[in-house]
């Protein structure tokens, strides 16, 4: 049976079993179609029973990190070891939610270069509710970002504007480079009707139920294996 390692990176001041059931579901449905998915709860800047500030400055430190400054990643240097370890040679899914979604990012990147070379066509990261990280050319394909949809379109929250995924490209013909917004933009982007707000991407019981019974996490669970399109 081929493997599956799920890893859930949380972000600030998370409740320790925030996103076990989506682990949970996750894995189920990975296991129905043929996956051995083992799940692994991952906190780069600790939970809800570490100090805010701390967490809110080491954030900030690694959303403002350039491309190529991956190695100096307070979160990502955090969880780098443990998924290291953990990974079995498989599948690796990781889904991050708010920050550590991009200590996620940048945790894949300090690996050895065979273990890159490897992960070409395995690795699947998935960014809920992030803030802009600029993401590598070579990862765009394998990395997916989610955020809230709010009515006439656009992001619906805040947290998504933070940082940036621009940076200047030279041009063919042209003797000064330019601008460009999404230079570093993840490969696929995607938006998903949310009650709440940044938050409530992994709720899964009332109020977070919409008029077709669906919950947030059923939203966000869908929108994920479509991207993966496993069947």
């Amino acid at each position: 049976m081929r493997t599956a390692d799920l890893f859930l990176a949380a972000g600030m001041a998370t409740s320790p079993r925030f996103m076990e059931e989506a682990g949970k579901r996750l894995a189920a449905l990975l296991g129905e179609r043929g996956w051995d998915a083992r799940v692994m709860p991952l906190f780069p800047y600790g939970d809800r029973s570490r100090n805010r500030l701390a967490q809110i400055r080491e954030i900030r430190h690694d959303v403002l990190l350039r491309p190529g400054r991956h190695a100096r990643s307070v979160g990502g240097g955090r969880i780098a070891g443990a998924m290291r370890s953990a990974y079995r040679g498989g599948m690796l899914l990781l889904v991050g939610h708010s920050g550590g979604a991009i200590a996620g990012l940048h945790a894949v990147q300090v690996w050895d270069e065979p273990l890159q070379v490897h992960l070409a066509e395995r690795l699947r990261l998935v960014m809920v509710g992030s803030p802009r990280s600029p993401v590598p050319s070579r990862l765009k394909p394998n990395t997916l970002h989610i955020g809230a949809r709010r009515k006439g379109g656009g992001a619906g929250e805040p947290i998504l504007r933070l940082g940036t995924w621009g940076g200047w490209e030279k041009v063919p013909g042209r003797r000064l480079p330019r601008w460009n917004p999404d230079l570093y933009a993840p490969g696929t982007r995607r938006t998903i009707d949310l009650i709440g707000g940044h938050t409530d991407y992994f709720r899964s019981s009332p109020p977070y139920v919409d008029g077709e019974g669906k919950t947030n996490l059923d939203k966000l669970l869908e929108c994920i294996l479509e991207w993966l399109d496993l069947s």
